[in-house]
């Protein structure tokens, strides 16, 4: 019922969302009652819970955006998530709460506990989760920095259409570092296979290209 106020499915509604109608039915879905039917926990339904978070790191409806608040519903999706599946992550959830973490968006910034959801998110081998570790791996946030480490999952993200990674590789392949020499056919591979998905980054391939012999570019093709 919540997810039906939330995308404007309700018969009769015109097509018209109704955010505040979302939000009471998500939150009633998201508690967890005991046999009484008393409200024992947030950890019933894990995708309301999620759906209440996504309502407040955006804002929708009247509902101004509220960093903290979305973070306690993500954490409730997760939670929820861990109880009723095998699978210890539900990375959607967790990807919002390294971001949040990470920027200090409505808390204060723990870049320590933001780098454990993106590890915890990039099991999934999701590609915005992998690009995420793979960034804090880069920059040492949490603690630990190993660019050797994050090449291979800034690959795997891209190879899943992540276009932020396509972007990361591309600037790697460019400059090379201390083990791996510049290679600017694979920088340019990477932004054609970028400007295929976004327009945006033509221009930067073709800059690229201009750089190529005939034959390089004839390689850089995707």
């Amino acid at each position: 019922y919540g997810h039906l106020a939330h995308t404007g499915k309700l018969p009769g509604r015109g097509g018209q969302l109704d955010i505040a109608l979302a939000v009471r039915a998500y939150n009633l879905a998201s508690k967890e009652t005991d046999a009484q039917g008393r409200t024992v926990g947030m950890t019933g339904n894990y995708l309301a819970a999620y759906n209440l978070g996504l309502i407040y790191y955006y804002g929708a409806g009247g509902i101004k955006p509220n960093g903290a608040e979305a973070r306690r519903w993500f954490q409730a999706a997760q939670i929820g998530f861990q109880g009723r599946s095998n699978v210890r992550s539900f990375w959607p959830a967790l990807v919002y709460l390294a971001q949040i973490d990470e920027r200090g968006y409505g808390v204060a910034r723990n870049p320590k506990q933001a780098f454990a959801y993106w590890e915890q998110a990039a099991r999934s081998r999701d590609g915005e989760a992998l690009y995420g570790y793979a960034m804090a791996i880069t920059t040492g946030q949490g603690g630990i920095q190993n660019p050797y480490r994050a090449y291979p999952l800034f690959v795997q993200s891209a190879k899943r259409w992540n276009i932020n990674d396509m972007l990361a590789l591309a600037r790697y392949k460019a400059q090379g570092d201390r083990v791996r020499e510049a290679n600017k056919v694979d920088a340019a591979k990477w932004l054609l296979i970028a400007a295929t998905i976004d327009k945006r980054y033509q221009k930067y391939a073709d800059r690229m290209l201009a750089t190529l012999s005939e034959q390089q570019q004839k390689q850089a093709a995707p």
